[in-house]
């Protein structure tokens, strides 16, 4: 049998290397994902007129997110409006699960999206109009990830959620950050009478900011916390 060209060779060796390179990387921002995965923050029962009621998330979708520690609310103002809010501690890459693509299993298209800075300057969520294939339904949803400083992002476009580069990305800034983090998704119906979103926007736009403040707030006693664990292990 003749011997390999040597560039033909040399191909499978980069590719041999860039391999093991990712598998390494993925062990390791994995097991850092893990480690910065603990903190899933109390947030607000109560945001201006809306009070929250518990609501776990479904089975199958904390298993499509990896089983990470989750939070589930519904808020419900004196019009019988509602929004649900989804707290997701950033365990994993599944916890990352593009939220698009979830909606896409009950029939749901992503119709149009913007990174507005909800939370002041710098600090974007990802607001995302999803509506029903069959029925026209639409549904306002704001995506972000916040860390334990109170800043947050909303992430770009991952509807390659199945590619591992995308997901290996976005978990090596997120463990290279060194802090912890949450993902938080809240949506809700919008209202046929609503037809430029303007209600659904503000309805979302005001429990959005509360749950931040509230998730801020906590992470500050977060941080206190760690840090006088660490002194004591510094003692000991």
């Amino acid at each position: 049998m003749p011997a390999p060209h040597p560039t033909v060779f040399s191909s499978f060796v980069r590719l041999g290397a860039l391999l093991t390179v990712t598998a390494f990387l993925g062990i390791f921002v994995g097991c850092r994902l893990e480690k910065r995965g603990l903190w899933l923050p109390e947030v607000p029962t109560e945001i201006g007129a809306w009070t929250a009621v518990d609501v776990p998330l479904e089975e199958r979708t904390v298993a499509t997110l990896g089983y990470p520690k989750t939070l589930g609310r519904q808020y419900v103002n004196p019009f019988d409006e509602k929004v649900d809010a989804h707290v997701i501690a950033a365990a994993s890459f599944d916890a990352y699960h593009e939220p698009g693509m979830c909606m896409a299993g009950y029939g749901f298209s992503l119709t149009a999206e913007t990174f507005p800075q909800v939370f002041g300057a710098g600090n974007k969520a990802r607001a995302m109009v999803l509506k029903h294939d069959e029925t026209g339904i639409r549904v306002l949803m704001l995506y972000w990830v916040q860390y334990e400083d109170g800043s947050t992002t909303g992430r770009g476009n991952l509807r390659a959620y199945g590619d591992l580069m995308p997901r290996l990305t976005t978990g090596f800034k997120a463990a290279a950050s060194g802090k912890q983090s949450v993902i938080v998704r809240i949506y809700t119906f919008v209202n046929p009478n609503d037809p430029n979103i303007e209600q659904a926007r503000r309805n979302i736009y005001g429990v959005a900011r509360g749950l931040h403040k509230g998730i801020e707030e906590d992470g500050k006693q977060w941080r206190g916390r760690a840090a006088e664990q660490r002194q004591q292990e510094g003692r000991s």
